[in-house]
């Protein structure tokens, strides 16, 4: 995404967010015992080294290094977690209200090809449960689902895949996931197309996808229009937070 491209109301906004995020950041990991730990996190030295190698892998301006941060297992992916152990993941208490006396916890967890997130038909409450805030598409009749960092939307769909705009210590980079789960840092687009929110369609309102009726935290369904640079058209998708 060209930060030419963006208009003056998103340009003081991202600009504000990146000076805001390098500020917290700095001071969060010269407060934890563990370098490269956040702050009030529950972490482990190894998962502070991971960490800090994948801030060193995300400085490179070539797509092959920065994407050695996945296959090296040092890739962190913002989540929510139940019950988080540290020897995978860093863990702090959640700023959602609702989750609040419910052991629901943000986390980073740092992905490797053998990395499995939860099914949510799966959880159960005694053990610890990872799981992330999903993307829905309905296209061609079919359903697909995709995981998508905590509290992030995507910015358009490319080669059925979401991308994510997302930003690390100032450093802006795109993460497209498949329906698959398998994720990849890519190159921008070419072009940069607004995203906007939109009433969802009917059909749209009532998906509930896998969650069990014992589940401790409830959906927030909203719909957005992004850009799909294959049909070079706008699709609806669905977004499913835990965090309403």
């Amino acid at each position: 995404m060209s930060f030419l491209r963006l208009n003056i109301i998103d340009k003081l906004l991202l600009i504000t967010i990146l000076s805001y995020s390098s500020i917290i950041m700095s001071q969060s990991y010269s407060e934890h015992k563990y370098p490269g730990c956040l702050a009030n996190s529950t972490c482990s030295a190894q998962t502070g080294k991971k960490h800090l190698k994948w801030n060193r892998l995300i400085r490179s301006n070539k797509l092959v290094t920065r994407n050695t941060a996945i296959s090296s297992g040092v890739f962190p992916l913002d989540i929510w977690s139940i019950n988080p152990t540290t020897n995978d993941l860093q863990s702090w208490s959640s700023t959602c209200f609702s989750h609040n006396k419910k052991n629901i916890f943000q986390s980073k967890i740092f992905l490797t090809k053998k990395t499995t997130l939860n099914n949510f038909k799966d959880y159960d409450p005694a053990k610890p449960f990872y799981f992330t805030d999903q993307i829905v598409r309905f296209n061609q009749g079919k359903i697909s689902t995709f995981i998508a960092p905590k509290e992030e939307s995507p910015t358009s769909i490319r080669s059925n895949r979401v991308i994510f705009t997302l930003a690390e210590n100032e450093i802006i980079y795109n993460l497209a996931i498949t329906s698959k789960r398998q994720v990849k840092i890519v190159s921008s687009a070419k072009e940069y197309h607004q995203t906007y929110s939109i009433e969802c369609p009917p059909h749209f309102k009532d998906y509930k996808g896998m969650l069990p009726a014992t589940f401790p935290l409830q959906l927030s369904n909203y719909c957005r229009s992004i850009w799909n640079t294959d049909k070079k058209d706008y699709e609806t998708i669905l977004i499913q937070s835990f965090c309403p």
